[in-house]
């Protein structure tokens, strides 16, 4: 739901619309743009770069704590 402060286009407000419409502040001017479903491909490549990263993450751990 949309928080609202003051009238709509000359205060400010943010947050979405049901799935059609966000509102945020940008650099200092109230914004209303279409609200985009985030992307979220399932590739294989995408599981690869997963994997490692999370590899990686937890082996960081030893390096910082020296354990």
């Amino acid at each position: 739901m949309a928080k609202v402060s003051g009238p709509l286009y000359s205060m400010s407000a943010s947050g979405k619309i049901a799935d059609a419409m966000v509102f945020f502040g940008w650099k200092g001017i109230n914004v209303v743009r279409e609200w985009l479903r985030p992307a979220n491909p399932q590739s294989a490549d995408q599981g690869d770069i997963r994997v490692i990263l999370g590899g990686l993450g937890r082996s960081c751990v030893f390096i910082v704590t020296g354990k």
